[in-house]
């Protein structure tokens, strides 16, 4: 393998104890392409999940990156691999942990850990019937079953609405606010017609670059 391949630095990677954190979704949406889960695996990289930001990802969701994790994996390799919804919740909990520099304290629930915890409500039906706690959070999950959650022990959602703010407030200054954004949105999506030829000529340019991996998944073409 040489030296400058991407396989190679994923080994260097691994090798210096470095982690990655992967945000599949805002990844897609922004067109910076899709991660090589399988090689990362085989390269014994250090892994977490994010799922960025309003802006970039839409939706604030683990669950969401979880599965598509597991999905990434299935669709990069004909031959069956091995089960993932076990590992992949250890990236989302000991692996976002140590990720962030906090192994020790936080990812699992043990003596000395930080008490951030989400309770599931197994009456929702993503869990009927119940078979596996790590399949059923990872593929079936959509958030709908959260019925509280702790940070450090405090009870910040219960009956899973927020405890630390008034939501019915919050709502209401949304909605208001968006009687003024609207407009102002509206006047940036004209400004910016101008600006796209050029930034789109720039964008192609860029991809000229060879990064040594291909981002894109492949297309079906007529010939």
């Amino acid at each position: 393998m040489a030296s400058g391949s991407p396989g190679a630095r994923w080994i260097r990677i691994a090798a210096a104890d470095a982690g990655i954190v992967l945000n599949h979704l805002s990844n897609m949406k922004l067109k910076s392409g899709i991660a090589p889960v399988c090689d990362l695996r085989e390269a014994g990289v250090r892994l977490g999940l994010g799922c960025d930001n309003c802006s970039g990802s839409d939706v604030q969701s683990v669950f969401q990156a979880m599965k598509l994790f597991c999905l990434f994996a299935a669709v990069s390799e004909p031959e069956p691999g091995p089960a993932l919804a076990h590992e992949v919740l250890r990236h989302a909990t000991l692996g976002n942990a140590r990720t962030a520099g906090l192994a020790g304290c936080l990812g699992a629930i043990k003596q000395g850990y930080k008490a951030d915890l989400i309770l599931i409500d197994l009456k929702d039906p993503a869990y009927l019937p119940y078979n596996s706690a790590a399949r059923q959070l990872v593929y079936t999950e959509t958030g709908r079953g959260v019925d509280m959650v702790l940070v450090d022990g405090k009870i910040v959602v219960q009956d899973r609405k927020v405890t630390t703010i008034d939501e019915d407030a919050l709502r209401a200054e949304v909605a208001d606010l968006m009687k003024f954004f609207i407009p102002e949105y509206e006047a940036v999506v004209k400004s910016r017609k101008r600006a796209i030829p050029y930034m789109a000529q720039a964008h192609r340019q860029m991809w000229k670059s060879d990064v040594g991996m291909n981002r894109f998944v492949a297309r079906t073409r007529d010939r």
